[in-house]
Parts: C-alpha cells; structure tokens; sequence
C-alpha cells in the first residue's frame, strides 16, 4: 500500500526510511510503498502516516459543477512565461499521490503548468496542446481531463 509518512525529527526519517519502500523524499515527508503488517511498527515510531487511498477519479460533471463557480486569480493564467492563452488548453490532473518537487519538476520539463490544487491529489493544469499525450506516460498521473466541456478562457475565469 502506498502512504505518506509526516516527518518533525532526523529519528522518525531514519525509521520510516528503514521501513518504506520506492520512496521519494521532501523536506517534510516521505510518499513509499509500505507492507500492511509493517504500518503499525512504523506508527509506533511516532511517525505520523497517512494511507494514500485508490478513489475512483470523479465523474467529470460533478467536478465542473463543484469548480465552475470558483474564481481563479488571473495572476495565475499569467504566470507562465512563453504560453500564450490562445495556444493552451486547461485540464484536471490527479496524480498518484500529493505533488512532490520531483513531480513538479517533471511536469514543468513536460510543458505543465500547475495553477492550484482542486481536490485530494487533483490539481488544475494548463498544459500546451501538444504536451498533453506526454503527461499520460508518466507514472505518477492517473487522469487528465478538460478543465470545462470548452476549453476555460481566461475571461471565464476572472480576478480576484
């Protein structure tokens, strides 16, 4: 099972690294892979640890509808140097797990924009049109699917 595991102490990093398998590490937590008959020992640690649960990916009318009336600050359509709104498409990310720098920085390479986060594990991307076959690849994205049934514009989602 997959699991996050809180970090405060260079103790609590040493014992869940000890434990924890195929792990990626930040400065406060570690997301690995973990076998159920170890979870209580590694609690018992005093490591905080969070199961990352499989949730079915939402029916996408039930996302539009809970994000379509939420403004989005246009600073954050405008933060991306070199993509012109006219040539980029807004899509719905959920990932395998929280966004590690490592992700980030992959998606980033891959033409991905982050802008906010919209759910557990779910985050709203701007992705350059051709990029968004690419980001289906990687192994930590799950699903991808248009921000609206029309790709958002920047007028539809106005400052704040």
């Amino acid at each position: 099972m997959q699991v996050v595991a809180y970090l405060m102490y260079e103790d609590e990093e040493a014992a869940a690294s000890n434990i924890l398998r195929d792990f990626q590490r930040t400065d406060s937590f570690l997301v690995g892979e973990i076998d159920e008959m170890d979870l209580d020992s590694l609690r018992e640690t005093g490591v905080f640890v969070q199961e990352i649960v499989d949730t079915a990916p939402e029916p996408l009318d039930e996302l539009l509808a809970r994000n379509q009336n939420l403004a989005v600050p246009r600073a954050a359509f405008e933060r991306a140097e070199g993509f012109p709104l006219h040539d980029t498409t807004y899509f719905t990310a959920q990932l395998s797990g929280p966004l590690i720098e490592e992700w980030r920085t992959t998606l980033k390479k891959e033409g991905v924009e982050v802008l906010e986060a919209s759910g557990p594990n779910r985050y709203t991307v701007r992705i350059a049109p051709d990029a968004s076959s690419a980001i289906m690849n990687l192994g930590f994205a799950q699903r991808l699917r248009p921000y609206s049934n029309n790709h958002a514009e920047p007028e539809l989602c106005e400052a704040v």
